[in-house]
């Protein structure tokens, strides 16, 4: 099940009972769009763990993420289950922007770092063999070669740091409860979603968290763009 149609299949079966519940208020088509969405975006961070990559996803991660935001603003006092639904957001948020990342620059990184390595390597090689083949051999050759294999030296160690980053960016999923332990008494975060047709404000303090549905994007684009436009 782990492929882009089945992914997008369940999200549109979330949204199909959430339609559901908002028509008819019956919590068992609300429980049953709120199981799909947990579904789908399982899968959806089970696609992006195993390494794989599809801008296409994105119209995908939009839904699934406007579905848990939907079900999360809906008026409740469970602060569990708001925090446990954000983190699946966040979580799927951060391997998509992770792998989108890694498309555009682990290739260009790594390669460039390597080609590096190769042109060091082949300078100390024709150095070492002109130093072989000379008669007289003076202090300035010698500390040529030394330089030169303390930058090749640096240079591997940098290549394999590159490599050990990239290694280490998929080693910790987002927790939410990471954020609040550094937020103070007296402050709040907010952190706005456009999730599809709809903007989600979600309001993080020391010990809560909510989320509200602001509306449609139309009208909050043209505001924002607004506001934009009058700072520049």
């Amino acid at each position: 099940l782990v492929d882009p149609n089945s992914i997008n299949l369940f999200a549109e079966c979330g949204n199909t009972f959430f339609s559901l519940y908002k028509a008819t208020k019956n919590k068992e088509d609300l429980n049953a769009a709120e199981k799909l969405f947990r579904i789908s975006a399982k899968l959806f961070k089970a696609y992006y763990m195993r390494g794989e990559y599809n801008a296409y996803l994105q119209e995908t991660h939009e839904k699934i993420s406007s579905g848990l935001l939907r079900i999360a603003a809906l008026p409740h006092k469970n602060v569990s289950k708001t925090t446990e639904l954000v983190n699946l957001v966040e979580q799927n948020a951060s391997v998509h922007l992770l792998e989108n990342y890694r498309q555009k620059t682990e290739k260009y990184v790594l390669e460039k770092s390597e080609q590096s390595v190769k042109s060091l390597q082949n300078e100390l090689h024709f150095y070492e063999s002109q130093y072989r083949k000379k008669k007289t051999r003076n202090k300035s050759d010698v500390e040529k070669i030394a330089q030169l294999k303390a930058r090749l030296e640096t240079r591997k160690n940098a290549y394999t740091a590159a490599q050990q980053e990239f290694n280490n960016l998929h080693s910790k999923l987002f927790n939410i409860a990471d954020v609040q332990a550094k937020v103070q008494e007296n402050q709040e975060i907010f952190k706005f979603y456009c999730a599809g047709n709809s903007v989600f404000r979600v309001s993080i303090s020391k010990k809560q968290i909510s989320i509200r549905e602001l509306g449609s994007t139309a009208p909050i684009e043209k505001l924002t763009n607004r506001v934009v436009t009058g700072i520049k």
